[in-house]
């Protein structure tokens, strides 16, 4: 019998059709499964700093859509523990992959709330869920006992050739250098430069130096200087130049970096020793504990979390300190518009709300008893007989603050959403210990407040009022660089 060539052609795709229908059998029948080879993460973190957290995964079978992971950190020092759960969203195809999670420096579920200061701390487990396409969610859990330990910032110098006792070459700083100065270089005494005429000379250093959160600049020096256009003997001086000083920063160069000048005005007929010019700096992060009531009920304001981070940007930028804020935690109050009320309130919640027996502990700076929090920070859509304020202990601003952005104050103008991040940096300025400022007597800045309803409506028109403007006052930002060591511990 003579077949046609239809059915020779049939006959011919039914090997291919077969294995195409084994292959996708196979597929469908193949075990799927993931496994939880390996977990790395970083053994010392600084405080504010997020910890990083690989995973190595090895996927069998099809793809596997990773939707979620639950890892459980617990701090050892009181064995307080959080399930902390971040979505991953990610497709992983067969083979061994490593995927990265972020855990932020301060972490919550339902229950708990738990900065991660300093400190020792555990992750006792992760779990993770992800999906084939064509089959059940799979989910794997791996039981852990990986320790970190959170440690205190450590100190950076910016200004890497400093010491002319240790480093006597001049290369790394441009000089004025006038003829009629004689230069040496002493391992004892530094860089000594003698003026023999009788006249005052001038003699200057500059160098393009990082000045990101850094206030001030350190010079040690000895000898017949007539003036130097700074403060010296090793304590904070302000940089010769402002432009480049703290309340405008001058335009960088490709590297982010600013231009320093520091001049001696060297005595007729003496010399100078400069032993090492410093511009160190170490970061300080604050943590807050959040506390709100009816903030986003019908306001038009941000997250409060969203605010913060933008005042904060501006604290890192001047004075290398970071606000961070906890996920919001709510509490209730009867009506009333006075600020201490509503404080004590906040306080009694906080120990539900922050684990902290007893409830906030009010201090000037760190306190041990506040379970890793530095700072309660409470906000109210409610109004207040004022805007905000940071309650004072000894002459000194205490460790918590209240903010009610619908009080109208002396000038009769409730906060608009744009000014939000301006009150909460003017607020969070008074807990570095930045005082008000009064607009008869001191240039506008995130610190003046209008003497007069005149002074209030003037500024509002011409942009200056201190909720629409976000510079500080040299003299704040040194107060609140010196002080900010109180959340030291």
């Amino acid at each position: 019998m003579r077949l046609s060539r239809k059915k020779v052609a049939a006959l011919a795709f039914l090997p291919l059709l077969l294995i195409g229908m084994s292959a996708y059998l196979a597929v469908q029948f193949l075990p799927t499964t993931f496994e939880i080879q390996e977990i790395h993460i970083s053994s010392n973190i600084s405080k504010g700093d997020p910890l990083t957290v690989g995973v190595k995964l090895a996927i069998k079978g099809t793809p596997i859509t990773f939707s979620k992971a639950i890892i459980q950190v617990e701090r050892k020092q009181d064995t307080r523990s959080v399930s902390y759960g971040v979505t991953l969203d990610k497709e992983l195809t067969i083979g061994t992959h490593t995927i990265k999670i972020t855990i932020p420096p301060i972490i919550a579920d339902n229950k708990t709330v738990l900065p991660l200061t300093i400190g020792t701390f555990e992750i006792t487990s992760i779990s993770i869920a992800g999906k084939p396409s064509t089959k059940p969610m799979i989910t794997k859990q791996k039981q852990l006992n990986l320790s970190f330990t959170v440690n205190r910032a450590q100190v950076e110098e910016r200004i890497r050739e400093h010491d002319f006792r240790e480093n006597t070459t001049l290369e790394a700083w441009e000089t004025s250098n006038p003829k009629n100065l004689e230069y040496k270089t002493d391992s004892n005494r530094g860089l000594v430069i003698t003026n023999p005429t009788s006249e005052v000379v001038s003699f200057k250093l500059r160098k393009w130096v990082n000045l990101t959160g850094i206030p001030a600049i350190h010079v040690n020096y000895t000898g017949g200087v007539d003036t130097i256009i700074a403060r010296a003997n090793d304590t904070a001086l302000y940089p010769i130049l402002q432009t480049i000083g703290f309340s405008s920063f001058a335009a960088m160069d490709q590297l982010g970096r600013q231009l320093v000048e520091i001049e001696f005005l060297i005595s007729a007929d003496n010399e100078i020793a400069i032993q090492n010019i410093r511009a160190p700096t170490k970061h300080r992060a604050i943590f807050l504990a959040v506390m709100s009531h009816s903030w986003d009920t019908g306001s038009g304001y941000d997250e409060i979390t969203d605010d913060i981070a933008e005042a904060s940007m501006r604290f890192e930028q001047a004075l290398n300190v970071s606000f961070i804020p906890s996920p919001p935690r709510y509490f209730d109050y009867p009506a009333t518009t006075d600020l201490a009320t509503i404080r004590d309130y906040a306080v009694i919640a906080s120990e539900e709300a922050f684990g902290i027996p007893g409830g906030w502990r009010a201090e000037t700076g760190y306190s041990a008893e506040n379970k890793g929090f530095d700072v309660l920070f409470i906000a109210t859509n409610e109004t207040a007989d004022h805007y905000g304020i940071v309650f004072a202990q000894g002459g000194e601003p205490t460790n918590y603050l209240v903010i009610a952005a619908q009080s109208k104050e002396a000038y009769g103008v409730r906060v608009q959403a744009e000014w939000v991040d301006n009150l909460f940096q003017h607020e969070l300025s008074h807990i570095l210990w930045a005082l008000d400022r009064w607009s008869s007597s001191d240039p506008p800045s995130v610190m003046t407040k209008p003497s007069s309803v005149q002074d209030a409506l003037q500024m509002l028109n011409s942009g200056t009022l201190w909720l629409q403007i976000t510079n500080w006052l040299v003299e704040d930002q040194i107060r609140m660089y010196t002080y900010r060591d109180r959340f030291e511990f």
